[in-house]
């Protein structure tokens, strides 16, 4: 199970749908609770609560509850979206660089700097496009 949460919201994910519909059904009785959102397709469950202490700790009394097992967890590391960011992240990264030493090395008249460095920003720019190539091809 994977929780995270900021004062007034918190959310939960995990792959054993029983235990997310229990939880579900429990936390939504809960007083200062303002809204709960199941998800099955993702596996999440979002709650919006009133912003006081009481109302957290009924929250985490009703997560303990509920049994967990090995099968349940969602690791966050191998989410995906955080491979991509990481991935996007890089080739961001990359394309600044690149582009940086590019314009250095044009300004001080050193042609093949120039040159490799404008190849390499070419390079991360076609990491980053084929990063968004179904938005860009949409």
């Amino acid at each position: 199970m994977y929780v995270s949460s900021i004062p007034g919201r918190l959310r939960i994910r995990t792959e054993d749908q029983a235990a997310l519909q229990r939880l579900a059904e429990s936390v939504g009785k809960l007083g200062g609770v303002l809204a709960v959102q199941l998800n099955p397709r993702t596996g999440s469950l979002l709650v919006h609560y009133e912003d006081e202490s009481k109302v957290e700790a009924a929250l985490l009394k009703a997560l303990k509850k509920i049994p967990r097992s090995d099968t349940a967890l969602v690791p966050k590391s191998t989410s995906k979206a955080s491979n991509k960011a990481a991935y996007m992240t890089i080739a961001k990264r990359g394309m600044l660089s690149s582009l940086g030493l590019a314009m250095l090395f044009a300004l001080i008249d050193r042609e093949d700097g120039h040159i490799f460095t404008g190849t390499m920003f070419l390079g991360f720019l076609g990491c980053h496009l084929y990063g968004y190539r179904k938005r860009v091809l949409a």
